[in-house]
């Protein structure tokens, strides 16, 4: 089976609850969170690190990019969305959704 690598750019409360999963699982996203969007390249997840998780107190000022391996047959159920510039591009996956990807792999 094909997978597809995905990158997920974290603040330090979140990295640490992926840690405690013993790297297993993303945490529950928070009610006014719908939508779990992992972003297609690392570069892109390098920059939101760098912009957004170092500058956000509930991140603790530090920004992570996570990778992970999805199957690319579950994966591709989700159009890639641009947000911006050329390479800004991430996947919507519905939080609902996001414990049943998970199972899959």
């Amino acid at each position: 089976m094909k997978t597809k690598t995905l990158y997920r750019p974290v603040g330090e409360k979140e990295m640490i609850l992926i840690i405690e999963s013993n790297y297993k699982k993303f945490p529950p996203r928070l009610d006014w969170q719908p939508i779990f969007y992992p972003v297609l390249n690392e570069d892109y997840a390098s920059e939101i690190a760098e912009k957004w998780n170092t500058r956000d107190e509930a991140g603790n000022y530090l920004g992570f990019v996570t990778q992970f391996e999805v199957l690319e047959e579950e994966i591709n159920k989700y159009p890639a969305q641009n947000v911006g510039a050329r390479d800004h591009n991430e996947l919507w996956i519905p939080s609902e959704e996001l414990i049943l990807l998970i199972r899959r792999l």
